[in-house]
């Protein structure tokens, strides 16, 4: 279906993307730095994908889905903390084997 957007939602939604990639981006290396390999973050990207964006869609009034942004974001800021979450846990576990074994 195709819709019109706003200037303002379109201007928005712009922002919102260049958010989202800095996100992304530290998210998957974050996952390359644990796990040494790429797949990992394409594993994820496959999975936000398929839940975030192609499992719901909103038409509003004017036939656009003008808030797909923010579904979009909570769900990667979600992945991001669960992300950064097991990182800090696993680096903290690091250096205390590391002091313990020194």
């Amino acid at each position: 279906m195709d819709g019109e957007m706003s200037f303002t939602a379109m201007v928005l939604m712009g922002i919102g993307y260049i958010i989202l990639a800095g996100i992304m981006g530290i998210k998957w290396g974050l996952l390359y730095h644990m796990t040494g390999n790429i797949w990992t973050g394409l594993g994820d990207h496959l999975f936000n994908n398929t839940v975030a964006t192609n499992m719901l869609h909103v038409i509003s009034l004017n036939g656009a889905d003008e808030l797909q942004i923010v579904r979009i974001m909570a769900a990667q800021l979600i992945s991001f903390t669960f992300v950064l979450a097991i990182y800090v846990y696993r680096s903290r576990k690091k250096r205390v084997n590391k002091n313990v074994f020194n």
